[in-house]
């Protein structure tokens, strides 16, 4: 098998932010798994092996315990748009995917992690200010249903509409007047379509909300004439292959057009819908009972589970 070599250097220390780090060297990757007697990260032909039979773990993929329940690491041949899973051994073994992900492969539940830097999107709206709180005029949206057409005109919305689609309807939404936008909860869920409240990869969009490289250059044609209709330079389809860049993309555009954007957030549950590979028993612990799990409780909340506070 083969993999690449990790160094473990000074700058794995306490402040090294968990998941995937994009730093001069490389990419730091930590995760928190106090129970685990090993973690790996698993990227390149080490990542392709592992879901094949006969997969053997190399000690040149395994994180380093920093003493306060996490591991971590660094690769130094690694960078944006990687893809990465961790494996976690414990009562049981196998990969798990990084609870904070910033984006995942669109063959979901055996989705890859991908490296994603947050710095990669170039703002314009560096002159947008949010009304008071009192002057809040909201338009609330699930990206899913609320507009979306095919390059013919003719509605997919019975598909799911993506965070650009959105991008044919700022001259409407501003002119109703409205100066924030609402979205529903756009964290990766497990079901092919849901209203948001079900999400289990926290800090990934969902990839459903997101437009596949085959599709993208009408969407970047839409998004350069809203920016040159405020004097603002274009951007690139590259710049918007990464499912976060478009909805950074959708803000920074509602933004030029007056409005704010805010999040419909869950923070006191998360499933159902949990697969194998989420952070439902990250550490792997046995299941059977809930209270093991190193995020929630046996408590459920709307077909979900209940954070562990």
């Amino acid at each position: 098998m083969s993999a690449t070599a990790i160094a473990p250097l000074p700058l794995l220390d306490s402040g090294t932010p968990l998941g995937a780090t994009i730093v001069p060297e490389g990419v730091t990757f930590r995760a928190w798994a106090p129970s685990a007697r090993h973690v790996f990260v698993l990227t390149g032909n080490a990542l392709a092996s592992a879901r094949t039979d006969g997969f053997v773990l190399s000690a040149n993929n395994a994180l380093v315990a920093m003493g306060d329940g996490t591991w971590g690491a660094l690769l130094p041949r690694n960078g944006e748009g990687d893809r990465y899973m961790f494996w976690v051994d414990d009562v049981t073994t196998g990969l798990k995917r990084d609870p904070r992900a910033r984006e995942l492969t669109p063959d979901f539940p055996k989705s890859d992690c991908l490296v994603r830097s947050p710095s990669s999107y170039a703002w314009h709206d560096q002159g947008f200010r949010l009304a008071e709180f009192r002057d809040l005029v909201l338009y609330q949206i699930h990206v899913g249903v609320f507009y979306g057409v095919d390059a013919n005109g003719h509605d997919k919305r019975s598909k799911v509409a993506k965070f650009l689609d959105i991008l044919d309807r700022v001259d409407y939404l501003r002119d109703l007047g409205v100066n924030a936008i609402q979205l529903m909860p756009i964290q990766e869920f497990p079901s092919e379509s849901s209203m948001g409240y079900n999400g289990v990869d926290l800090f990934s969009p969902e990839m459903a909300y997101t437009v596949l490289d085959g599709d993208l250059v009408r969407y970047v044609g839409k998004a350069n004439a809203l920016l040159a209709a405020h004097g603002q330079a274009g951007l690139t389809a590259d710049q918007l292959k990464s499912g976060p860049n478009q909805l950074k993309c959708l803000i920074d555009i509602l933004h030029l057009n007056g409005m704010g954007v805010l999040f419909d957030l869950v923070y006191n549950h998360a499933g159902g819908g949990f697969d194998d590979f989420c952070l439902y028993f990250f550490d792997r612990q046995a299941t059977g009972d809930n209270n093991r799990s190193l995020y929630f409780t046996d408590q459920g909340w709307v077909g979900g589970l209940v954070f562990a506070y």
